[in-house]
């Protein structure tokens, strides 16, 4: 990866387990494990190319907990599946012989190959109830408050040329979707030059379902990206399909953990990844803002959110996630079979798609087929010739 001054150049071919990818916001990514700063993540160190590695990520106190916890107390829950193995925290001496900590996770990529990825911040805020550094006024933040959410400034604020870390969170959090839908997409990793450019771009503005549907759409289009033109739509179609199959795996182990149950969730992500050969994986990352209930308190991880509640919203983002991957998923499915149907130069046969044991069918209006099942619309099309 090069790098001149503050701009990024671009990506040379090293396996994907070792190289950190730039993200929007210099979001940096490495083995499936998001950094907001740079060296915060690295492979672990005398570990050859062919064997299965830990990623450390810089120490964080309260999630190094968190996974501990989990390792004590809730060995058998269900959510384990979709997380990162904890293995304990690794003191490393750095070139001038200081010690720095590290949390030592599985590392998520393994066995994909060269995989897009992407960053979905879930729940309806990012800020805990009560957090002390962020009630410092900053006029960094003012001023990026005044470029990205003027609106929000008010006279007092700009009197006093700062507003905290907080309220610049709240502000974001309100002109984002992580106010209106439960989740945000933060970054996405692995694409090609020109399709991260599109992404920084796009990113910010994404303020609605739509803006995000779209995004899904483009990151599977991506994610299917192969030297096979033909199979390219189809691929894309399974890639969101899956993902939005594997997300409800995740939000079905959610409901029924105990951990879920215990603690209030503040930050985390959801982590999407795929690769051009149709493997698909989602796992839920980021746990320096979980913290445990007060003794008594039940969230329903559902709730509008006022200040003492602890709600997080964390069910409200997790199913409007997989909505919106599986309204992609149909989209995709769509444009693939219109290709069939009505293709934009020739006719192609209906073998192109033989399942073996489909049959005709009329062709349905766009309504109606986004009621479909991604499965069934490709059993139905099997046999359809174009007119």
């Amino acid at each position: 990866l090069k790098q001149t001054g503050s701009r990024w150049l671009g990506f040379r071919r090293v396996p994907v387990e070792r190289v950190a990818m730039v993200w929007p916001a210099k979001m940096l990514i490495a083995a499936g494990h998001a950094a907001s700063q740079p060296g915060l993540i690295r492979p672990e160190p005398g570990v050859g190319d062919n064997e299965t590695f830990c990623i450390l990520k810089s120490l964080d106190r309260n999630e190094a907990e968190i996974y501990s916890s989990l390792k004590k107390r809730y060995q058998d829950d269900p959510i384990l599946d979709h997380m990162a193995s904890y293995r304990g925290v690794l003191k490393i001496l750095d070139e001038v012989g200081r010690p720095h900590s590290y949390l030592r996770l599985s590392n998520l990529l393994q066995g994909f190959q060269e995989p897009k990825v992407m960053d979905v911040k879930l729940g309806v805020r990012t800020f805990l109830d009560v957090e002390e550094e962020y009630n410092i006024g900053r006029q960094d933040l003012y001023q990026r408050m005044a470029k990205l959410y003027p609106r929000e400034l008010t006279e007092e604020d700009r009197q006093r040329g700062t507003i905290t870390k907080r309220r610049f969170m709240a502000a974001r959090d309100a002109n984002t979707t992580i106010g209106s839908l439960g989740f945000r997409i933060e970054g996405m990793a692995g694409l090609a030059a020109e399709q991260a450019e599109a992404a920084q771009a796009s990113l910010p503005k994404v303020n609605c379902l739509g803006d995000a549907c779209r995004v899904f759409h483009d990151f599977a289009v991506a994610a299917a990206s192969t030297n096979d033109a033909e199979r390219e739509p189809l691929l894309a179609a399974s890639i969101a399909e899956q993902l939005a199959s594997k997300v409800k795996g995740v939000f079905s182990a959610m409901r029924c953990s105990a951990f879920v149950e215990d603690h209030e969730f503040i930050g985390t992500s959801l982590l999407l990844v795929a690769d051009a050969r149709g493997r698909t994986a989602a796992f839920w990352i980021d746990f320096g803002k979980t913290v445990p209930l007060p003794d008594g308190t039940r969230l329903g991880h559902t709730k509008a959110w006022s200040p003492g509640s602890h709600e997080d919203g964390l069910f409200t983002g997790m199913e409007r996630l997989a909505g919106a991957l599986q309204s992609s998923s149909l989209d995709l499915c769509e444009e693939f079979l219109s290709g069939i149907l009505w293709p934009g130069s020739g006719k192609r046969s209906s073998a192109h798609l033989r399942t073996g044991s489909a049959t005709c069918f009329a062709a349905r209006p766009r309504s109606a087929l986004y009621h479909r099942s991604f499965q069934a619309a490709l059993v139905d099309a099997a046999c359809i010739m174009p007119p």
